[in-house]
């Protein structure tokens, strides 16, 4: 799971500024100590106020990414036809083209 979340990251954002790995530490920590036949409390211990902040911050991140990078394919048909529509309408004015305007 931390290697994914620190590949997403790096591709992701790159050029991101404090990429704390005090979090990372504390998980790995976490699933290494844990014993399955244990309480809650043996895994939990290990997973501090400061580590639940920065993967916080990390899923809040990777969230609004993926809310923002994403385009609806409908979208992107509409402006590719306004385009081509905008196009037509150069083609057919009665504007000078570049080739008459040169002094």
């Amino acid at each position: 799971m931390s290697e994914r979340i620190i590949q997403v990251r790096e591709n992701n954002f790159s050029s991101l500024r404090g990429k704390s790995t005090h979090w990372e530490a504390c998980v790995r920590t976490a699933f290494t100590a844990q014993n399955f036949n244990e309480s809650w409390n043996t895994f939990i211990r290990h997973i501090d106020e400061r580590t639940l902040y920065e993967l916080g911050t990390l899923s809040d991140l990777f969230e609004t990414r993926g809310a923002h990078s994403t385009i609806d394919t409908n979208e992107i048909d509409s402006v590719l036809n306004r385009i081509t529509e905008l196009r037509e309408e150069i083609r057919h004015s009665e504007l000078p083209s570049a080739e008459n305007n040169v002094t």
